[in-house]
């Protein structure tokens, strides 16, 4: 049962997330920033429940179609990247040894733009 509603919840959040990217798209160049108000002010997200667009936010950031900015007029905000840019960007995962120990490993993440062939 739980199952199911993380399924559905992941659904419903891929709706939400697709609906609200291509909302942002048809509003702006992707020089344009988008401030929390005007990303409700889309109407996309249900009740402008504020806990539901930062999810939908940071999945799109995760996704790398959004980028975080910030704005001296407006504080925080986003800007849209198209799919084809945010492809170019891909997760690395590597180990860093400490001290020069190799016994001494600590995994991380490595996040680095790189543009394919």
């Amino acid at each position: 049962m739980a199952t199911e509603n993380a399924a559905d919840d992941s659904a419903k959040l891929q709706i939400l997330k697709d609906a609200l990217y291509e909302e942002i798209r048809q509003h702006g160049s992707e020089t344009r920033l988008f401030t929390q108000k005007d990303l409700l002010d889309l109407n996309i997200i249900p009740n402008n429940n504020v806990m539901l667009l930062v999810k939908v936010v940071q999945g799109l950031c995760n996704d790398k179609l959004l980028v975080g900015t910030t704005n001296h007029h407006a504080g925080l905000a986003w800007r849209w990247r198209s799919r084809e840019e945010a492809k170019k960007y891909v997760v690395y995962d590597c180990f860093f040894i400490l001290d020069g120990n190799a016994d001494n490993n600590s995994s991380g993440t490595y996040r680095s733009p790189m543009t394919r062939p």
